[in-house]
């Protein structure tokens, strides 16, 4: 068979020397280009042929590949013999081109394959010989196969001891260039195996180069150990019958999911490229590469492939979440960890938060199902202690996903940035209606409770005469008996309920509330508590120090008719600031201003119609925000009877959850919070 496909390729390079010249040069092309994923190439070819045990190792200046998966036939020999002409089916198994073998030719120009007791060669000395030409530079390695009969005896000695220990089929590179190949043998890792489908013994001895790994795999685990290092175990989430998807999931010692290392989370293409997948873990398809395999190529089976990762992704979270897999359920917070933004990953992350926010996947604990927009996020005046707190303790936990409830769920953090949802004046007055919540809630939260809900209350009030009674909401005196709010009977506030209910509103907040349902806080206030002038600050919760220091409190007016840039400056001056008008000149902000002490604030200003308007950030001031950082300010101001309000935020990337829409490039935001000071108008 052997002689009869040599005779075939010599008789078609007589008649086309030219060809044959071209395949000489892509070939020296291929070695020197790719020549460093040469174990590569004979690893897939191996777990093609659906080896278990491989070895490499050097003798004599040569180098021995054996493995014991099927021996070679026919088609076998005339796939490594033509270029891209391998019977591989893409997505079937590993290898797919019929040109991969020719990087092996950067070891040497001479190679002898032995499979089933019957050895071939492809040597360009030889087969120049045979086709007479006199420069061997134009005649390809791999390309005639043929047939040898007589191998020196230390070779035949080795190929036989290899045939005794089980070996099936054997590649001998005569005189290599072993250090080529001791330098890629030296960056294997545990990744090169993960997706082989049959191997589970290698063994390296090479120069300087000893190596030797076990690959156990039990169902979606895979136990990766290189003989004296730490195991490595990953779990694979896939389709075990069709491979055509598949994604790798690092374990720890515990069992439970990890990230893993930067430069371990590519994309594989059965086996490792250099192409990060931008989370931290693997994903593995049938995407096209270069010929050297370490690239993805965009085309569309990468396009598809990468859409079938987003979708493989998002199954496994439906599945997650649906199934109660609480093993799975840390895959939240490693999709939180961003690390790349190549195309790829761009386009991969694309596709699957689509998925995440069209589709209903979330079970809610009331047996809804919503998306990852209508999610209620937590609230900015709440701590995630006092927020899971509440949700544990009250009918909030009906709308709340069921996985959240879990301990140490991610999954909260993970839909942060995707949802819209709110919890509204309707589902505190609901939650302050429980008897028993209310009995077990602390009074610092019920002052706090109380004074976001009325605060909310008011704004609704002045901006559409909306009403919402309290006469079913219960709270608690100081000495911690349950009374209806706006008892007739009065009730006598604890000192923790009145600090957190004082400081959460203005004074014209407190005055309203009085005024409204007939309560004495102004009293409290003034007897008890800070007392409020013109500039009280409203405690956000936004800020982790105070900016009082900044604000002075001295009693001044702004012109109500003035442009916002200007108030914001009239207000900067009033405070001892020297600020200045910028905005013409396009730099991200409107106002420069110095503090009394020697600190730069940039402050871009936005004037609003009411406290609900949403603001927006253009391209250029996002980029002015991120430069400046704490130093960067944005200043809302909006009129309120007769009193202009300016909001402060500052570091606004920090603060806010921005949301960019193609407008033109704008960072929009519905949802803000920052310190308050209101300045009666002129």
């Amino acid at each position: 068979m052997i002689e009869e496909i040599s005779h075939s390729f010599l008789e078609e390079a007589k008649s086309s020397p030219q060809l044959l010249a071209d395949m000489a040069a892509m070939e020296k092309y291929m070695a020197e280009s790719y020549g460093e994923r040469i174990f590569i190439e004979l690893l897939q070819n191996a777990d093609d042929a659906e080896s278990k045990c491989i070895t490499l190792y050097s003798k004599n200046g040569h180098i021995f590949f054996a493995n014991d998966g099927k021996p070679f036939n026919q088609h076998d020999i005339e796939s490594i013999s033509r270029s891209g002409a391998s019977s591989k089916k893409r997505g079937e198994t590993i290898g797919y081109r019929g040109v991969g073998f020719k990087s092996t030719t950067y070891l040497t120009n001479n190679i002898i394959i032995h499979s089933n007791n019957v050895g071939f060669t492809f040597s360009k000395d030889l087969c120049a010989k045979k086709l007479q030409i006199s420069d061997i530079n134009k005649v390809p390695t791999v390309r005639i196969p043929l047939y040898i009969e007589n191998i020196e005896p230390e070779i035949e000695e080795e190929i036989q001891k290899l045939y005794q220990d089980g070996y099936h089929t054997i590649f001998i590179f005569r005189d290599a260039r072993l250090v080529i190949l001791e330098e890629e043998l030296a960056a294997i890792n545990d990744g090169y195996f993960l997706f082989l489908n049959h191997i589970h013994q290698i063994q390296i001895n090479l120069l300087s180069i000893r190596r030797k790994f076990k690959i156990l795999r039990d169902n979606h685990r895979v136990c990766i150990q290189e003989v004296g290092h730490e195991k490595k175990e990953w779990f694979i989430v896939g389709n075990q019958q069709n491979k055509s998807i598949q994604l790798g999931l690092k374990i720890d010692e515990q069992g439970q999911i990890i990230a893993c290392d930067k430069e371990e989370a590519v994309f594989h293409c059965y086996l490792p490229t250099l192409e990060p997948t931008g989370y931290p873990f693997k994903i593995n398809c049938d995407f096209s590469t270069d010929p050297s395999r370490k690239h993805l190529t965009w085309d569309e089976k990468t396009e598809a492939g990468l859409l079938n990762a987003a979708e493989q992704l998002f199954k496994m979270m439906t599945e997650t979440l649906q199934g109660g897999n609480e093993a799975l359920l840390s895959i939240f917070s490693l999709l939180e960890k961003r690390q790349s933004f190549s195309k790829f990953s761009n386009y991969l992350s694309e596709k699957f938060i689509q998925l995440i926010k069209k589709e209903k996947w979330i079970p809610l604990l009331n047996g809804d199902m919503i998306n990852a927009t209508e999610h209620k996020r937590k609230p900015r005046f709440l701590e995630t202690s006092e927020f899971i707190w509440i949700r544990d303790h009250s009918s909030m936990n009906q709308l709340t996903p069921v996985a959240s409830l879990k301990q140490n769920s991610s999954l909260d953090s993970f839909l942060e940035p995707f949802a819209k949802g709110m919890y509204e004046i309707q589902d505190w007055i609901t939650i302050l209606s429980e008897k028993e919540f209310v009995d077990k809630a602390d009074q610092n939260m019920l002052g706090k409770l109380y004074g976001q809900l009325l605060k909310s209350i008011r704004s609704k009030m002045l901006i559409n005469n909306e009403v919402f009674p309290l006469d079913t909401c219960f709270v608690k005196n100081d000495n911690n008996q349950l009374l209806i709010w706006g008892s007739k009977k009065g009730i006598v506030f604890s000192k923790s309920f009145l600090s957190e209910f004082i400081n959460t509103l203005t004074s014209n907040d407190i005055k309203w509330v009085d005024n409204t349902y007939k309560t004495s806080f102004t009293k409290e206030q003034s007897t008890g508590n800070d007392s409020f002038g013109s500039y009280k600050k409203k405690d956000s919760n936004v800020f982790e120090r105070s900016l009082s220091s900044i604000f002075s409190s001295n009693k001044k007016t702004i012109s109500k008719w003035r442009a916002a840039e200007y108030q914001c400056i009239e207000f900067e001056q009033i405070q001892g600031n020297q600020a200045k008008d910028v905005s013409k000149q396009n730099l991200g902000y409107d106002v420069h201003s110095q503090t009394k002490t020697g600190n730069i604030r940039y402050i871009e200003v936005k004037s609003i119609s009411n406290r609900n308007a949403e603001i927006s950030i253009t391209n250029n001031e996002y980029t002015a925000a991120h430069q400046y950082g704490d130093a960067y300010y944005l200043c809302i101001i909006y009129q309120l009877e007769n009193q202009l309000i300016l909001e402060y935020i500052q570091n606004p990337l920090k603060q806010l959850q921005l949301e960019k829409r193609v407008k033109q490039w704008e960072w929009i935001c519905d949802d803000y919070s920052g310190d308050k000071f209101e300045v009666d108008l002129n």
